[in-house]
């Protein structure tokens, strides 16, 4: 099968591998699309910790059903139109039977801890697998995986009817939990962005647009007392300033993102205010399983987040759109 290999640092390349096949319980998957994650491109710039080449990237992806292994149930069938969560857990730990399996020890991500889904095929454990509706756009449901990153800070963030919510950062992951954070009851919904596109991308969403390049902190405020849960969506030193300001007193703080470098924080206006901060770690299944059933909705735009299509055999300009084009947001590698 055709696939997209890391061979090591700013080194990929499109090849042959072998075609897996199904065990016991598995189902073998004919993928359509896959997403480029931010985590694609850390392996890819070779400064990922974990991924080790030569290794078949990707996580988010849709597919049909291509084959079912000795013991899947009738569930599903060939041709079904599916996507597949990409974790995996030990599922005896404290943590697994806690239903926190995004906390176990062993946790790990196809496409970062094994073979992933830039590939013909791919092979997922039933549980693993969510089955679509028909009427979904079919690239559509490549964004589901990010949704559920989404979906799990909202989750966290303890969401609830007519708060109000400020997200910093209108990138894929910002969107999208903007998205799963009005589809929960948030009542005003900010955005705060320094490029112009992903203003625009919020604001014809329906979300309040704030200029991240001018004093978001004084714009959310002049129209509120400070928002309920602010989400960091952007993970960038600046933007971790903003937290405490934005937030009332009581409110929560929600980080969503993976920050290269530890920011400084206001630990003592957090504990005059009594906020709480949390962390947020992929997603466990019951996020997935709610990504899912939204996305199956009208509640979210999943098409509002992607902005580029490219086929396999030049997956490598897909990467490079997705660094670098001043107008890319999802970028989706065409695999069949």
């Amino acid at each position: 099968m055709r696939s997209l290999v890391w061979q090591g640092p700013n080194q990929l390349v499109v090849q042959d591998s072998p075609k897996p096949e199904p065990g016991p319980g598995e189902v073998l998957i004919k993928v359509a699309y896959t997403g480029i994650c931010g985590s694609d491109i850390t392996i890819y710039r070779g400064f990922h910790q974990r991924a080790k080449p030569p290794l078949i990237i990707g996580h988010e992806f849709v597919g049909h059903v291509a084959e079912l292994g000795p013991g899947v149930d009738d569930r599903l069938q060939v041709g079904d139109m599916v996507t597949a969560e990409p974790t995996f857990s030990c599922g005896t730990c404290k943590y697994c039977r806690s239903n926190l399996s995004n906390l176990c020890a062993g946790v790990g991500v196809r496409g970062v801890d094994g073979p992933g889904a830039f590939a013909e095929y791919f092979v997922s454990k039933q549980e693993k697998v969510y089955k679509l509706p028909p009427a979904m756009p079919l690239r559509e449901g490549a964004v589901i995986e990010p949704l559920a990153v989404g979906v799990h800070a909202v989750n966290k963030g303890q969401v609830a009817i007519d708060e109000d919510v400020a997200v910093i950062g209108a990138g894929p992951i910002g969107i999208l939990t903007a998205q799963a954070a009005r589809a929960r009851g948030a009542g005003r919904v900010f955005v705060i962005e320094v490029k112009p596109n992903r203003l625009k991308l919020a604001e014809k969403l329906g979300f309040i647009p704030i200029d991240g390049r001018e004093d978001p902190v004084a714009a959310v405020r002049s129209m509120t007392g400070g928002v309920d849960v602010v989400f960091d969506a952007a993970g960038a030193l600046a933007s971790a300033g903003y937290l405490v300001p934005l937030v009332k007193k009581g409110g929560r703080l929600v980080v969503v993102s993976i920050f290269k470098e530890a920011p400084p924080m206001d630990l003592r206006t957090m504990a005059y205010s009594e906020l709480s901060l949390c962390g947020c770690f992929i997603y466990v299944p019951q996020d997935f399983h709610q990504a899912v059933e939204l996305a199956s909705s009208d509640k979210v735009d999943l098409a509002s987040v992607i902005s580029h299509e490219v086929p396999l055999a030049d997956a490598v300009r897909g990467f490079e759109l997705m660094e670098k084009a001043d107008d890319s947001m999802k970028v989706l590698i065409k695999i069949s």
